[in-house]
């Protein structure tokens, strides 16, 4: 226990610095929720929400971005992966779910993370939920995971809450809304 705790604090200070390289004096990390263990990308993962400064920093906006770390077992050590980043549609991002499915033609299952956020407009106003699906390949232009775009286009988005002063339903907000709608546009590979 006292190894991984040395391991997270240990990434907290690797980001801390490489904001401070990126120019930013104040730069702040902040974890995005709890960190859990994962079967992904090999047994022993650990699971990191991290939000960063990107956009806020860009944009004088309170809203943050996540970026998702694993923390992968090598030996008696762990490697840090970068998965991607999660911008949010409305106010910071969370992650209602991580699960797994396999809807391309590899083998293997991909990650999926089911993220909400709090979205309010002049006319409309709740929760927004969007998934972003990661495979195992790298991904040059991002440096991170590849995501399948493709899919989660096909998933869409949606508010649950109010808009244009009609309440609204999300297509999902959880994993198995999202396995359903997978099964009827006949996505799932297994």
């Amino acid at each position: 226990m006292m190894k991984l705790l040395f391991r997270l604090f240990s990434l907290y200070f690797f980001l801390f610095f490489a904001c401070l390289a990126h120019g930013n004096e104040e730069a702040q990390i902040i974890f995005g929720g709890d960190s859990f263990k994962i079967q992904f990308p090999k047994e022993g993962s650990i699971f990191l929400p991290v939000y960063s400064e990107l956009k806020k920093i860009i944009s004088n906006s309170n809203d943050y971005n996540m970026e998702i770390h694993i923390l992968v077992p090598e030996g008696n050590k762990y490697k840090q992966l970068y998965v991607g980043t999660i911008f949010p549609e409305g106010g910071p991002p969370k992650i209602e779910s991580v699960f797994f499915n396999n809807v391309d033609d590899t083998p293997e299952d991909e990650l999926f993370i089911l993220v909400s956020s709090k979205s309010y407009h002049y006319d409309s106003g709740g929760t927004f939920y969007e998934v972003y699906i990661f495979t195992r390949e790298f991904d040059e232009y991002t440096g991170g995971l590849k995501r399948l775009t493709s899919v989660e286009k096909e998933l869409g988005g949606g508010l649950e809450g109010v808009a244009e002063g009609k309440k609204v339903h999300a297509p999902y907000t959880d994993a198995a809304g999202v396995r359903r709608i997978l099964k009827e546009k006949g996505l799932l590979k297994h």
